[in-house]
């Protein structure tokens, strides 16, 4: 096969195993709830109990977060998250319409990396990046350590990455952001062929991809 036919099964066979794997259980139809339930929501005026009935199932129930979410420091998390959205709506509202792929990177650097910053002082860095998804999930991908450490790894060894050893700061999810529309672009058409077949955005497409490559060499794929 030529080398993007050999790209393009691999890619179908992850998400294939991860979807057989993973794909019918309660975990995703919370996913597909919360994320749904969130589109609805003006953000100017979402309060905590909003923030108890869409955002902590998906970090409690699909992201499985509740251990790091009820440490002593995190306490009063959804009250602080709300206020959190609500300070930074007006770009977030923006955001929501925009698709990474078509998106200015460069000209949102500043933006992205302080959104993420203040998401992250509230629920950490793995949530942080959950929530923005859920909000915007055209916009902002998901990660998690293994994902963040080996996307990471790649983009470090081909000069990419971003320029600071603090870890999961704003520039590493801006830099990890870059890398992913690098390749979100170049497997467009495979990637909505596969968001069709399971009826998922391309994103969480991305994810399940990443969830069983990043263990491996991803310089195929980055």
């Amino acid at each position: 096969m030529s080398g993007n036919n050999t790209e393009d099964a691999i890619i179908r066979d992850y998400v294939g195993r991860w979807e057989n794997e993973f794909g019918a259980t309660r975990g995703e139809d919370c996913f597909k709830q919360c994320v749904g339930g969130m589109s609805a929501v003006r953000l100017k005026l979402i309060d905590e109990e909003q923030v108890k009935k869409l955002v902590q199932p998906l970090l409690y129930k699909w992201g499985r977060m509740g251990r790091v979410l009820g440490r002593t420091e995190l306490s009063g998390w959804q009250a602080n998250l709300a206020e959190t959205i609500r300070k930074n709506s007006q770009r977030l509202e923006r955001f929501r319409l925009a698709i990474l792929e078509d998106a200015d990177l460069p000209v949102e650097h500043a933006n992205i990396i302080s959104c993420y910053e203040e998401f992250k002082r509230v629920v950490y860095q793995i949530a942080a990046a959950k929530v923005l998804h859920q909000i915007c999930p055209s916009f902002f991908p998901l990660w998690d350590n293994q994902i963040c450490e080996g996307v990471t790894k790649e983009l470090a060894a081909k000069g990419k990455a971003a320029k600071t050893n603090v870890a999961f700061c704003g520039e590493h999810y801006w830099a990890f952001m870059s890398g992913v529309q690098d390749f979100a672009r170049r497997k467009r058409d495979l990637l909505q062929q596969l968001s069709v077949q399971y009826k998922r955005g391309r994103l969480k497409i991305l994810d399940e991809f990443f969830v069983w490559a990043a263990g491996r060499p991803l310089s195929l794929f980055l």
